[in-house]
């Protein structure tokens, strides 16, 4: 046997086992997340007789919603699935285990192809399987979408490969692989530009590979393939994005050219540095998890800027002794593409899982920057590489932990990105659920601070408010006199309803309780200064709301009555400062209230 692929085998065979390792004990995990609409909620996945439905309709629509997602092959794998354990979630994550572990296979023959040494293309099939960023694809049942695509679309890109140089049945398996990616998701549309970049790293440059007529006539059947499919998927999704996409999952979905360029840069950039360093991992990134950016001076969209020149030049000075590096960069690039938001809009700003594709790139890098070079340096090179996979993995199962169950996973969200208000949105929908009323109140008014607009969060808020209005219906009939829960959320709640009831003197009880509870519960001491406002103790209203921001600075209504109380107290200089800094905290929110305080700090 050729040593040289002997020692490929063994360097796939760890790829995959690392990958089986580390992910292995999702398999005994539930449901979380959009599982539910994909596969729970969806009878097309649990008979064959509804095949014709699953190839011509978007991929929720059997859990009764139209998203313009079109990835019948991923439904068909929980066909498949379902006939083996029916909606026992096992065998779905031990598919998405697996699959993990193919994908990291391909990615050593991929930088083998390139040209890469045996160990930096054995090492880049590793970090593959160890990086953090893919727990979601794989951890998650719904990832089998990104699996799937990035499975095909490799394999599509080396099928190329081999139908160029060996000819044969690899004509058939070529386009069948990328009928098979697209077919899975998007991204599958950019698979032949993914092979033209690696055929052209490997003859030398896109004019030798179009000068070839062999390659342009593959090229023409990968064309006649993307048109079909793309004519398939509009006429069954009735559009190329997704344009109903909400405005708190997308902010870009009324954004300007220039802001969706610009934050496109910079999501670009955050892609890069979370597969550098995976500090910031999420299950959502909607709205405010990233700002828009909304000018050229914006400090992330100069670095990314900066950043993306450098890496550019480096690129270019090595274009001639290591052109696989600039097909990585353009294999980072145009896997990201479909979903930067900048052709179409697509359903959320950013997110891990678009990341698995593109990382392929990354894990070539990585792998050829720790792979030993000489002797000399070899024992440094092993101990750096084993560092960076200790931290990957460590990492990958730090995070794995979280997708357990929906509560799990939106409590690291909530940690991750604390200014999403989906997150905070999505966790009290899960305490709601299970019963934790004050907890989902204390989760949902942070996502109503963070967006006061967001309908979905305010619905679930009011449930949980009239939640809480059942389970203690003795405190709102005899305030004074009742036994009060401890919990300071509910008692805020119980607080409101009895202020807007009329009912003074037993809303202060309720929300003086909920303070003596919590002290530092801001919105408690918000809704008790509106009431000694109301009552005319002015001067009590002012510190109260004085020790809401103390306890909360990150709150952005207190300010506004504050300065409405220092104008009744004749503090100019204090209510210009308040209305102020509520102005400036509350940004595109709180429209009307904004410009009563402009008219108030104009005199007006």
């Amino acid at each position: 046997m050729d040593p040289t692929a002997h020692g490929q085998r063994r360097w796939e065979a760890a790829a995959a086992a690392v990958a089986l390792l580390l992910y292995l004990h999702t398999v005994g995990y539930g449901w979380v997340f959009d599982d539910q609409m994909e596969v729970v909620l969806n009878p097309f996945i649990r008979s064959w007789s509804t095949l014709p439905q699953i190839l011509s309709t978007t991929v929720w629509t059997g859990s009764g919603m139209e998203t313009y997602l079109y990835r019948p092959l991923a439904q068909v794998s929980f066909l498949l699935n379902h006939a083996v354990s029916g909606l026992e979630p096992w065998s779905y994550h031990l598919v998405n285990v697996l699959l993990h572990a193919g994908v990291s296979v391909l990615v050593v023959r991929l930088g083998r192809a390139l040209g890469l040494p045996l160990a930096a293309a054995g090492l880049a099939g590793i970090v593959f399987a160890l990086h953090p960023v893919h727990v979601e694809v794989v951890a998650a049942v719904h990832g089998r979408k990104d699996l799937l695509a990035t499975l095909f679309a490799l394999g599509f890109v080396l099928a190329h490969l081999r139908a160029r140089s060996s000819g044969g049945w690899w004509h058939w398996a070529a386009p069948a692989a990328l009928v098979a990616a697209i077919l899975s998701k998007e991204t599958g549309f950019v698979a032949p530009a993914l092979a033209l970049v690696v055929d052209a790293a490997r003859s030398g440059g896109p004019r030798a590979v179009l000068r070839d007529g062999h390659a342009r006539r593959l090229l023409g059947v990968y064309a006649v393939v993307v048109g079909a499919l793309w004519m398939v998927r509009v006429s069954v999704a009735g559009a190329a994005g997704v344009p109903e996409t909400a405005f708190w999952d997308n902010p870009l979905v009324q954004a300007n050219p220039w802001v969706r360029l610009g934050t496109a840069l910079v999501v670009l950039g955050r892609g890069v540095g979370t597969l550098v360093l995976p500090l910031t991992l999420s299950p959502d990134y909607s709205y405010e998890a990233i700002p828009l950016v909304r000018g050229a001076g914006d400090p992330r969209l100069i670095l990314t800027l900066a950043l993306a020149g450098l890496a550019g030049w480096l690129t270019w000075r090595a274009r001639h002794a290591r052109p696989w590096m600039a097909a990585a960069a353009l294999w980072y690039l145009l896997a990201l593409f479909p979903g930067s938001n900048l052709l179409v809009t697509v359903g959320t700003l950013y997110g891990d899982r678009l990341l698995y594709l593109p990382s392929v790139a990354f894990a070539l890098l990585v792998g050829w920057a720790l792979h030993p070079r000489t002797p000399r340096v070899r024992p440094l090179a092993w101990a750096l590489a084993a560092a960076v996979g200790l931290g990957y993995g460590l990492r990958t199962l730090q995070y794995t932990a979280a997708w357990t169950d929906d509560v799990s996973l939106f409590r690291w969200a909530v940690q991750a990105v604390p200014a999403s208000t989906k997150a905070h949105h999505k966790l009290g929908e899960e305490y709601l659920r299970a019963g934790r009323v004050g907890e989902a109140l204390e989760a949902l008014n942070r996502a109503v601070a963070i967006a006061p607009d967001n309908v979905w969060a305010g619905t679930t808020r009011r449930q949980a408010v009239e939640r809480a209005a059942r389970e203690y219906r003795a405190v709102l009939d005899a305030p004074l006199q009742a036994v009060l829960p401890t919990d300071p959320h509910v008692l805020h709640a119980l607080g409101q309803i009895l202020r807007g009831r009329g009912d003074a003197a037993g809303a202060q009880r309720v929300l003086l309780t909920a303070l003596a509870r919590d002290p530092g519960m801001a919105l408690a001491a918000e809704e008790l200064a509106v009431l000694y406002l109301q009552e005319g103790e002015t001067r009590e209203a002012a510190r109260l709301l004085e020790e809401a921001l103390r306890a909360d600075p990150d709150l952005v209504t207190p300010w506004y009555t504050l300065g409405q109380v220092r104008r009744a107290l004749g503090d100019g200089a204090g209510a210009r400062q308040a209305l102020e800094r509520f102005i400036a905290g509350a940004g595109d929110r709180y429209p009307r209230e904004v410009a009563r305080a402009r008219a108030l700090l104009e005199g007006r």
